[in-house]
């Protein structure tokens, strides 16, 4: 994946992650043959300074995957600061969430938002996509679909194992 050895000790020794979350990620960007930057993903993850961002990181790695090998053919990962998203080689921009329940409270909105003008940024985007392992609120939903998102929630069957 063209990982360096530095960044690999760092990925292994990253104590936020768990050998099983590890693993997870590390099989999730395996599987994914010929996407590029898979090895910026992984030094993306050692970022990682909190547990639950760490299972995030790991779960959304193996959406990625199973999106890539069930939807649609990943090109490559755009990663901004906090976010790792997906690009398609027609110029959609898929980001996936291993979220129960997306609400629009002002944390959320505030993120999204920022996250937004981030993705929006990255040039040639034509069409940008939330997947949501759960559902996303009627608020959310709306506000999101308001900056031009696609909505696809309830994907956990089809994205998550």
């Amino acid at each position: 994946m063209g990982v360096s050895p530095e960044v690999i000790d760092l990925f292994l020794s990253n104590r936020m992650y768990s050998p099983v979350q590890q693993t997870k990620l590390v099989n999730a960007l395996t599987e994914m043959q010929g996407v590029a930057d898979r090895g910026r993903f992984v030094k993306f993850a050692v970022l990682t300074h909190d547990e639950e961002v760490a299972f995030f990181r790991a779960r959304q790695a193996e959406m990625y995957a199973r999106f890539n090998r069930r939807v649609s053919k990943v090109e490559q990962f755009v990663l901004l600061e906090e976010l790792a998203a997906a690009r398609l080689a027609d110029g959609t921009l898929v980001f996936c969430a291993p979220l129960y329940y997306l609400a629009w409270i002002q944390t959320m909105a505030n993120y999204a938002l920022a996250a937004n003008q981030k993705l929006t940024a990255v040039p040639g985007v034509k069409v940008k996509q939330l997947w949501v392992a759960g559902r996303v609120s009627s608020l959310a939903r709306a506000a999101l679909e308001q900056h031009g998102w696609k909505i696809q929630d309830r994907q956990e069957g089809r994205l998550i194992d």
